[in-house]
């Protein structure tokens, strides 16, 4: 295969695509896997260390490619099977530590397998590394070839996207990371230089293991560490009944022997009880009667789920009933498996029920309700993992805007009911013997802002209550049920007495409310709260309810400046001090260019994603849609470059006018998405389906130029350097991967678009003075 050989050269092209599609699909995979089986934050930290690992994987191809010069067809085969082995290497030990080693957190053996498990799951990175660093440096005089090779390398990507949603209904994350092993094996024939017969055997003996590692998957599934709802669950005899991954999480089904009690539990983390069909007697001590004291005619269900409290809103006599749940599993299990355990409850023609987000549906729905339930548990670990950042599926139901929105669709006598589930530790509790915590100060100061934004004196229309849950809901720790009650009309004193009353029959404690001698003052507690605290409203631009901690911030600092020295001392430094490279200004503006090309991608990437969560109505959607969209299309500006630029002396020039551009059209981006947002979301899914791909296209195309152009620069300077700048561009990925969640939790989503820019502006900087020096 020479680089004048343009039939092996599109041979070559599908070798890359091919390696790129398996990178990113086992890198979500891989996300999905540590979602279940660890603490959601370690399915984010492996994007990073996956970013890390492509980085240090290009290091080792500037060196292997300097080693063996004649061999470059060579370490491209090797390094595929040695991708395609780690990727099988990595689920294995995973299933093996999870289920030989008894892990809990803090425990030495839970940090040895974390250290291992994450280990193993990087060094698949590095083969990827090493494959498409190499790749951009394919034998070929005319540069322009460099476009064609990353727009396979970015397609590639986004076609990898769309794999693993496609494969997940059908198959489990596991089994689709040993698709991935075999794929890359089976690319290794591509980049051979003359097929024979040892090839031959080694694809058969391949295809026999992998073949059986498949038929025997559930002897490799990892189990979920110990502490999760569901580890503890199988060590108490429970049940499971079935497994099911879905495009938001894993999803499995269990059932209580001794009671007959049946959950679906998500990520091994996150308990749903399944109705039997039958309420419990109004006299029960179950806190979520008291939504039903209005007796109401009318109701939305947000969050659905296991549908209990569809069953209590039948018995208490209310008539119409729309239900909505973001999980089409768990609509189809109910309807399905447990439409005889439920007696019917998902096929009663009292139910509506709807497949999406609550906050997207009310937002086009023209209905007016009695009462809306706000019930969705756990926003932390439900996640759909980006290339950057993690976007919880349920954030946008607690903001201000969404509490809004239920005022909004309110009958005259309506009430909407916001449950959160919190932990009485030392993170959550403020004032524990009191039940005042900082989600319950966090839902006190967005509904108040809610409230004065509708024009409603916030002190007289909601009430908040809690109830002491027994340990078993979330936790072995003590919880409590926070109930916040917003209602349409003023209250007046009575109605608040008699609510009151009712709330004491089911052992419910008022904390807040007008008229009542005995509401805490939540203002004093709030204004001497300690500096480390967060309880300001959640806005849709951050709508992070949970976050309330800022010393995440201090944590996210020390993350990125971690990260930071890794990437000087594995990916920078060794090329530099190889090269004896001078500290020249024009050297540190060429390795800042290709780090803020990096960091700027990935941080306006991940933040488009999170912004048009609200818009699209679930997470999956917009991960894979926006993440899809700037892939492709930034590959098809890749190679526009390499077609329509042909004079090498024309680039820098070209550039210079590109970079200019993303940083404006980033800038108004960040305005132009929130007013599309507010006009469109009432529309159906497909069209805005057309008009996501339509807004990601422009920006997604114009930002899929510089950093081929940049490589066209560096090739004519120094050519070994497009494997390093590679790299360093992959480095840039590291850093925007934590830069960008702190920015978003700390200052919202137009503060982390307006930070791209800016970092967009800066590599700008770096091409002019680079220009002035050739």
């Amino acid at each position: 295969m020479t680089g004048t050989d343009i039939k092996d050269f599109r041979l070559f092209l599908i070798g890359v695509f091919l390696i790129a599609m398996v990178s990113l699909c086992y890198e979500i995979a891989l996300s999905f896997e540590f979602a279940f089986m660890f603490w959601f934050y370690l399915s984010f930290i492996i994007i990073g260390l996956a970013m890390l690992g492509i980085g240090i994987g290009s290091v080792l191809g500037y060196f292997l490619k300097i080693r063996y010069k004649e061999s470059y067809l060579d370490i491209l085969y090797y390094s595929c099977i040695g991708l395609g082995s780690s990727i099988i290497i990595s689920l294995l030990a995973a299933g093996f530590l999870s289920r030989n080693l008894p892990i809990s957190e803090l425990s030495l053996t839970y940090f040895i397998s974390i250290f291992i498990t994450l280990g193993t799951a990087v060094v698949p990175f590095i083969f990827s590394g090493i494959i498409l660093s190499l790749g951009l440096s394919y034998p070929v005089k005319d540069k322009r070839y460099l476009s064609y090779i990353y727009f396979a390398d970015l397609v590639g990507a986004g076609i990898g996207v769309f794999l693993i949603s496609a494969l997940l209904p059908f198959s489990s994350v596991e089994e689709i990371m040993v698709f991935c092993g075999f794929l890359a094996i089976f690319t290794s024939f591509i980049f051979a230089e003359k097929i024979q017969k040892r090839h031959g055997a080694m694809l058969i003996m391949a295809t026999i293991i992998f073949a059986g590692i498949f038929l025997n998957i559930s002897l490799f599934t990892p189990e979920p560490m110990g502490g999760k709802y569901l580890s503890d669950a199988k060590a108490n005899g429970v049940i499971v009944l079935d497994t099911h991954w879905t495009s938001l999480s894993r999803v499995d089904v269990i059932e209580y022997p001794d009671t007959g009690v049946r959950r679906f539990v998500e990520n091994g983390e996150y308990p749903i009880t399944i109705s039997t069909g039958f309420a419990e007697e109004k006299n029960s001590n179950d806190p979520r009667w008291l939504m039903f004291y209005g007796k109401p005619k009318s109701m939305l269900a947000i969050g659905s789920g296991g549908g209990t409290e569809l069953t209590m809103a039948l018995a208490s006599g209310v008539e119409d009933i729309t239900a909505v749940e973001i999980n089409p599993f768990i609509i189809d299990y109910m309807r399905d498996d447990m439409n005889e355990f439920s007696r019917g409850l998902y096929q009663n023609p009292k139910i509506q029920v709807t497949l999406g987000d609550g906050r997207t549906f009310i937002q086009g729905s023209n209905n007016q309700y009695d009462l809306i339930e706000n019930g969705v548990i756990g926003s932390a670990g439900l996640v759909v993992p980006s290339t950057a950042m993690l976007t919880t599926k349920d954030i946008s139901v607690y903001t201000v805007e969404a509490n809004q929105e239920y005022i909004r669709h309110l009958s005259e006598n309506g009430v909407s009911v916001t449950i959160i589930y919190g932990l009485l530790d030392d993170f959550n509790a403020i004032v524990p013997e009191k039940g005042i915590t900082s989600m319950l100060l966090k839902q006190y100061t967005t509904v108040k802002e809610a409230l004065t934004r509708e024009d409603m004196d916030p002190y007289k229309h909601f009430m908040m209550f809690r109830g002491i849950e027994t340990p078993s809901i979330l936790s072995n720790a003590k919880a409590q049920s926070e109930y916040t009650f917003i209602f349409k009309k003023e209250l007046g004193e009575e109605d608040v007495n008699n609510l009151i009353t009712e709330a004491e029959k089911y052992d419910m404690e008022c904390l807040f409310a007008p008229y009542f001698e005995g509401s805490l003052n939540l203002e004093e507690v709030i204004s001497n709260l300690p500096e480390n605290k967060d309880v300001s409203p959640a806005f849709d631009d951050r709508p992070f309810f949970y976050y309330t901690d800022r010393s995440l911030d201090t944590a996210f600092l020390g993350i990125i400046a971690f990260m930071f020295v890794l990437t000087m001392l594995l990916i920078i430094s060794p090329i530099a001090a190889y090269q004896k490279m001078d500290p020249s200004k024009q050297n540190l503006a060429m390795l800042l260019f290709f780090l803020c090309v990096g960091i700027g991608y990935i941080l306006i990437e991940a933040t488009l994603i999170q912004k048009l969560v609200l818009f699209l109505g679930r997470p999956s959607y917009a991960f894979q849609l926006v993440l899809f969209s700037m892939l492709v299309f930034s590959g098809i500006g890749s190679m526009i470059t390499g077609a329509l630029l042909k004079k090498e002396a024309s680039v820098p020039n070209t550039l210079v006018v590109i970079l200019l551009s993303i940083t404006l059209l980033v800038f108004f981006y960040s305005w132009m998405i929130p007013e599309i947002i507010k006009e469109f979301i009432h529309l159906n899914l497909s069209t805005k389906v057309i008009l996501t791909v339509a807004l990601m296209a422009p920006l997604a195309f114009i930002m899929g130029m510089p950093f081929p152009l940049g490589i066209r620069i560096v090739s004519g300077i120094r050519p070994d350097n497009v494997i390093w700048m590679y790299g360093v561009n992959s480095s840039g990925s590291v850093l925007a991967s934590f830069i960008g969640m702190a920015v978003v939790l700390t200052h919202g989503m137009t503060v982390a678009l307006y930070l791209g820019s800016l970092v967009y502006g800066t590599a700008l900087l770096s091409i002019v003075f680079i220009r002035r020096q050739l």
